[in-house]
């Protein structure tokens, strides 16, 4: 079984995406081979070959949502890596998980918080994260847990 965990970074940079990058992504594949801006644009206006130049565009446009992807060739517990821009300026990081049970979810939550600097988060099945910070939150303090709430781990009974 997969399990989403995700995390509000503490702000939208590109510093925030790299240690992202750096502490998930290493050994992972890039989901697309090129990055259109903005996302799913009849006609974008820029192509990009690269998820880092289109994560420095994104941090320098706070209104433009998108999402990036990694999956993992390897087997292992994390399969997917995900950075999602929201509409109003988030960043939401992003991890699915193989696995359910309460102990590593908690853990992953934790590590996944730390990697950027992030006070709230939650776990969900299949579902992506919403595209505003204000749902983000509302969808943390509303899920059950394993979850983090104002940097407090709300752990599964």
């Amino acid at each position: 079984m997969l399990t989403d965990i995700y995390i509000l970074a503490a702000e939208r940079s590109f510093e925030a995406a790299s240690r992202f990058m750096d502490e998930w992504t290493q050994g992972f594949e890039p989901a697309a081979s090129e990055y259109e801006f903005p996302q799913h644009a009849d006609k974008p206006a820029f192509v990009y070959s690269s998820a880092v130049d289109l994560i420095k565009t994104l941090v320098k446009t706070p209104a433009e949502p998108h999402g990036l992807y990694w999956n993992n060739p390897a087997r292992g517990n994390v399969r997917t890596a995900m950075l999602f821009f929201t509409t109003d300026g988030a960043m939401i990081a992003g991890l699915s998980v193989e696995g359910d049970q309460p102990p590593f979810l908690e853990e992953t939550l934790r590590r996944l918080a730390l990697t950027v600097s992030g006070r709230e988060g939650y776990c969900a099945f299949e579902t992506p994260p919403p595209d505003t910070l204000r749902e983000f939150v509302d969808n943390a303090r509303q899920a059950p847990p394993p979850k983090l709430i104002n940097s407090v781990l709300v752990r599964a009974p």
